[in-house]
Parts: C-alpha cells; sequence; structure tokens
C-alpha cells in the first residue's frame, strides 16, 4: 500500500481546527453489510439554535442565582444560551471556574431574577437546517447494539454543542428504548460531516428500526480564544480485510502562530463508504498537552460498522489551555 503524506488545514472560522483526507485505491468486493434500519421521521425536529450575537441588555449576577450542574459535552456557551443569560454574566457569577475545563457534575450559578432564565432578553433565533443521516445500527458479539448516525453542517459558520436523540422504534413505530448521542468534537466546521453514536448495552431490544430526533446545535463564538489552529500529516495508511478497518499514522502540529499551548488534543477520523455515508469513526487524544509549532505522532484505526471504507477523513481540534 503506498504511503499517503498530505497536510491540510480546514478554517474554523479563524483556522482553528484541522482536516485532511485520505481516498482509498480500488477495493475487493465486501461480504459485510449493514442491516438497512428504515427510519420512519425522515425529517428531523426543528434544530434549536441561538443568535451569535449577544444581548443588548447587560446582565449583573443575581442574589438568588440558579444552579445549573454541567452535563457530559457542554460548554459556558450553551449553558448561558440554554439559561438566556450572557457569557460574560455567567463568567462573572463564577469567577474561579476555568471556562476551558468544565468538569461532568460541576455546580455553576446562573444570575437572574430569582434564579428564573431570562429568555426575553435575547433576540428571536433564525433555525439552521440540519440534516440526520439515516440511523446503522449493528448488534455487538455481547448481544449491545451499536447505532451511528451523522450531520452534515451545511451553513458558513462553524456550529458547537451538537448532540441528538436516538431512538429505537418497534414495527408500530413506538419507542423500546433511546439514548442521547453526543459529537465526538466539540466544533462543526462549515460544510463537515459529524458522526453520532450511542451504545445500547444487553439485553439490547429487538428494534425493528431507529430514528435520531431533538437535534441540538449552536454557533460557534469566541472559537479563536478556545481553540489552538492544527495541521494534520499522514505518513501510512494500511486497509484491512474487505476494508472493514483503515488505519492510519501521521503527525499533528499546533501551528507555531497558535498562540499558546493546548490543553487537549483530539484527532477524529471518519470512514465513509461507497455512498458518502459515515460507516465508522475513532477519535485519538494526545497524551501531552502542546504548545506553539511542537508536533506529536498519532496512529489512529477506524472500524466499520458494516460497509467497506472507501475513504477516511480527519478532522483535529485543541482546545486552549487556560491563560496563567
Amino acid at each position: 500500500m503506498p504511503a499517503l503524506r498530505r497536510w491540510a488545514t480546514i478554517g474554523l472560522l479563524w483556522t482553528l481546527a484541522a482536516c485532511v483526507e485520505v481516498a482509498a485505491p480500488a477495493s475487493p468486493g465486501a461480504t459485510a453489510t449493514l442491516l438497512p434500519w428504515h427510519t420512519p421521521t425522515s425529517t428531523p425536529s426543528a434544530t434549536r439554535l441561538l443568535p451569535t450575537q449577544e444581548a443588548t441588555v447587560e446582565l449583573a449576577p443575581s442574589p438568588t442565582p440558579l444552579t445549573h450542574i454541567v452535563q457530559a459535552r457542554e460548554t459556558l456557551l450553551t449553558i448561558a444560551a440554554q439559561y438566556g443569560v450572557t457569557l460574560d454574566a455567567l463568567q462573572a457569577l463564577n469567577p474561579d471556574v476555568n471556562p476551558n475545563l468544565l468538569s461532568i457534575g460541576q455546580a455553576l450559578l446562573i444570575p437572574g431574577p430569582g434564579g428564573e432564565p431570562i429568555t426575553s432578553l435575547l433576540p428571536t433565533a433564525t433555525p439552521i437546517p440540519l440534516d440526520f443521516a439515516p440511523v446503522r445500527c449493528a448488534p455487538t458479539a455481547t448481544g449491545g447494539l451499536t447505532c451511528l448516525t451523522s450531520v452534515r453542517n451545511p451553513s458558513q459558520e462553524t456550529l458547537e454543542g451538537l448532540s441528538a436523540r436516538i431512538e429505537l422504534l418497534d414495527s408500530e413505530d413506538k419507542v423500546l428504548a433511546s439514548a442521547d448521542a453526543f459529537a465526538p468534537l466539540n466544533l462543526l466546521p462549515a460544510g463537515e460531516v459529524m458522526p453520532l453514536a450511542v451504545y445500547f448495552p444487553p439485553p439490547a431490544p429487538a428494534a425493528s428500526g431507529a430514528r435520531a430526533v431533538d437535534l441540538d446545535a449552536f454557533p460557534a463564538n469566541q472559537v479563536e480564544d478556545r481553540f489552538r489552529p492544527l495541521t494534520i500529516e499522514t505518513d501510512e495508511e494500511t486497509r484491512g480485510a474487505h476494508a472493514s478497518s483503515w488505519t492510519i499514522r501521521g503527525a499533528v502540529q499546533v501551528r507555531s502562530d497558535a498562540g499558546g499551548p493546548t490543553a487537549r488534543l483530539l484527532v477524529l477520523a471518519v470512514g465513509f463508504g461507497a455512498q458518502d455515508e459515515v460507516v465508522g469513526y475513532a477519535v485519538w487524544e494526545s497524551p501531552e498537552a502542546l504548545g506553539p509549532g511542537e508536533t506529536v505522532n498519532f496512529v489512529i484505526t477506524v472500524l466499520s460498522l458494516g460497509s467497506p471504507i472507501e475513504k477516511v477523513r480527519l478532522l483535529g481540534e485543541a482546545l486552549a489551555a487556560p491563560s496563567p
């Protein structure tokens, strides 16, 4: 297999994440296929988006604030938007909280009279339409079920806080089980595709179909303050038997003009099938923080849920370290 070597950087508003695509040579026919699960709700529910501009009224901390418990994948921005308060007001009331290192279960104080959300101060949001790909599910050897969908960002702006709910259905489209699916990266650049997956532990319900609903996404702002620009170099790629897996070796570098060190660096590898559908993904995380100009090698393997992998696309993301 010839080695592939390519440098590519994708702009996240200010070119703040890296992206690289590795295409496949001709592959032998594969025998493994995914069960075509029907999706009764082909049109997802309306996307809830909030505007990028701040409210025209500056909010001050309240003497009787509400407490919010941080959940998985939440950021200060999405929490502020949820309660209709400005990011500055939320940070003012929580001065000891590091905005780049929130922890699940952490308590935040939400400003507002009597602890009530102040949603009336926000202008009406204009939704950006986002479409789910059909949900693909595959059983595991232990009796569980892995379900995968994906979302493409058709807008001209970067989105974040992407999540959805995946539901398993019986033959009459009644919900048997459901679980929340979160994006493996915080940011979804314009024009890019993000996978969303959930795992139903054994014994998984004997479902007839699956669907994705209740998509959440927010326009990303202050990206240049929260993330560092990257470049990704791929050195070698190896396809497994019947293209059921794909291993990529390479290096990721924090650009010399990054402006500061990273706190967390991720590389997402997304595998696509012959119809440009997402068939699998994997995430690699750097074992160490990097400074501007520093490089770290990575090895990442994508496993397909069934269909042969025809190409792999890489996205990089580096969370900025807090200022001293």
